[in-house]
């Protein structure tokens, strides 16, 4: 796969062109990709997050229309109600057909309703004077009660939907009471209508929704007091105020909204959605735990994390890999152009690189018009010495030899190299003639002072003769000429009795 991205192929080609840069390389790609990976981890975290909103809006959606349908339905009921017992004729008949005629059948039987409380009429007073269930009509007044007092003191009040209650006429049960106004002819307060809608209405609303283990639902009243609650617990009971008030505070700023924030009642992290519903006075909540909604997202993070963890680790690793093999490569090849341009016996630079130095300072000693003097050097009588002392012999007198001659240059562009066999060369730039005889007979006595014994030599130990030859920048003399110059001026020393130095204005005598 990364061969057929061309990754490898991308790293291998920086890595051999820039060693040094292959990690940084390797460094950024895995940057670059882990960048997009959280680009595109954030984006998946948006939608989680607007997936759950949307989830949960429409949630309360379906719970606010079953809750305003309930709701319309029985403020129709009331409407009809406040309509029959203004007429003299109805309130006349006996109780039974009285109140068959002012409520409806539901009111009537609240077996066939489980949510629904009692139905009554009370008088101006606040006198209990119909109970559409029961009769004689039991002992009580609701004078205190805040659905009597709105109605008693505001005309143009439709319904109103108390707060959660505990009933005086089905004593113990838990309502919120509807309620409208009766009024006279004339416009006068005549008292209340109303009907109680037991909380466990609402408690086996929101029991009809399946949830998930850490979700809920919440039914509280616009000052925060607690209608029902999925799934129950104590802090949450009915009429009970458990909520955080900043969390009240963000639930009446606006009609409806979603934001994230902790529960005062369970402690847990939520996305809260939630929607006022201005006829009820209340507030519909659903509430999935952040933990819930980004469990996916968790999941697909923890996957994408590890395996950008594993690739880049890889990517590295190959990378390091590559770099490791091309240093080697590398080194191999410094190594195979070191033995190229260094003699494997002396040490001394080869016959290329001599050729490649003497081609270059040629030109620059032509260009500058500046002296370039070349010392050919060759041992005497190096054959016989083979034969005599062996090969081994003669390698190790070499060797001492060229140490002669490398310590012998006095600056860094002049050149010492082995020119094949028992020959040497020394290429000194910028150097007149006479300093090169100078430098060619120290090292002439130098090797002599070696002292290494050699039977077949005038002088009992082993000598060199060499030729100097030399360019003043000035003269038509190329390399090669320099060269042929260099290896006659040798053979003139060595026809005149070898250990000695050559040249054209010069010849050492011993």
């Amino acid at each position: 796969m990364l061969a057929r991205n061309g990754v490898v192929s991308r790293i291998r080609n920086a890595a051999s062109r820039h060693p040094r840069r292959t990690l940084a390389f390797t460094t950024t790609l895995c940057i670059v990709m882990a960048s997009l990976s959280v680009v595109t981890l954030i984006q998946q975290w948006i939608d989680a997050r607007d997936y759950a909103e949307a989830t949960s809006r429409n949630l309360v959606t379906i719970l606010q229309h079953d809750i305003d349908r309930t709701i319309e339905t029985y403020n129709i009921s009331l409407i009809a109600t406040a309509t029959q017992i203004e007429k003299p004729e109805v309130m006349g008949l006996p109780h039974r057909l009285r109140n068959a005629i002012l409520f409806d059948s539901i009111s009537l039987d609240s077996s066939s309703r489980l949510d629904l409380g009692t139905s009554f009429i009370v008088d101006k007073n606040g006198k209990l004077l119909i109970d559409a269930q029961r009769d004689p009509v039991p002992i009580a007044n609701v004078a205190d009660r805040e659905y009597f007092r709105v109605h008693q003191q505001d005309p143009a009040r439709g319904l109103f939907v108390s707060g959660p209650i505990v009933s005086r006429l089905n004593p113990g049960q838990e309502v919120i009471a509807l309620s409208r106004r009766i009024s006279k002819p004339d416009g006068t307060f005549d008292g209340v209508v109303g009907m109680g809608i037991q909380l466990e209405y609402f408690s086996r609303l929101l029991s009809s929704v399946k949830l998930s283990d850490e979700s809920s639902l919440t039914l509280l009243t616009d000052n925060g007091n607690f209608v029902a609650r999925l799934p129950r617990i104590d802090a949450a009971k009915p009429g009970n105020t458990a909520i955080n008030p900043a969390l009240l505070k963000k639930f009446n700023a606006s009609a409806e909204g979603s934001f994230v924030a902790r529960s005062g009642t369970d402690g847990v992290k939520r996305l809260f959605t939630f929607r006022h519903l201005p006829q009820l006075s209340m507030i519909i909540v659903a509430a999935p735990s952040q933990r819930e909604v980004f469990a996916g997202w968790w999941r697909r993070a923890a996957i994408i994390g590890t395996l950008m963890v594993v690739f880049s680790a890889a990517l590295q690793f190959v990378s390091l890999l590559l770099m490791a093999e091309l240093r080697s490569r590398k080194e191999s090849e410094a190594r195979m152009r070191d033995l190229a341009r260094t003699d494997g016996l002396t040490g001394l630079a080869t016959r290329r690189v001599f050729d490649e130095v003497i081609a270059r300072e040629h030109a620059v000693a032509k260009r500058a018009k500046r002296a370039l003097t070349l010392l050919f050097i060759d041992v005497d009588h190096f054959k016989p010495f083979n034969d005599t002392y062996g090969h081994l012999a003669g390698d190790q007198a070499l060797v001492n030899i060229a140490r002669v001659l490398t310590n012998g240059l006095r600056y860094g562009s002049d050149l010492a190299a082995r020119y094949g066999g028992e020959e040497f060369v020394l290429v000194l730039a910028d150097t007149a003639e006479a300093d090169a005889i100078e430098v060619a007979e120290r090292l002439r006595l130098a090797v002599a002072a070696l002292h290494i014994a050699h039977t077949h030599s005038s002088t009992g130990h082993l000598t060199v003769s060499m030729g100097v030859a030399a360019y003043d920048g000035t003269t038509s003399l190329d390399v090669n000429g320099l060269i042929e110059l260099a290896d006659e001026w040798l053979y003139q020393a060595k026809r005149l009795g070898r250990n000695r130095v050559y040249s054209e204005a010069y010849v050492s005598s011993h």
